[in-house]
């Protein structure tokens, strides 16, 4: 069985309106450099005025999930 790899980024506004984006892919290595490109953004108000708030990376039912936050 093939794994799959997903990072879901959450995004808020200063409204608090709230954002989430999933990529997926097909090894870790993928899913953790994508996490490593979005954490820079984590508090991060950019010209759109939102802020990534979370970031989380999940596996398939051999891996355990690990949760970055602020």
């Amino acid at each position: 069985m093939d794994q799959s790899w997903e990072v879901r980024a959450i995004w808020t506004d200063r409204g608090g309106a709230r954002t989430e984006r999933w990529y997926c892919f097909r090894t870790y290595a993928d899913a953790r450099r994508e996490v490593v490109r979005l954490f820079c953004h984590l508090g991060h108000v950019q010209a759109d005025q939102r802020a990534l708030t979370g970031l989380e990376i999940r596996g398939d039912f051999w891996s355990q999930v690990g949760v970055l936050s602020p």
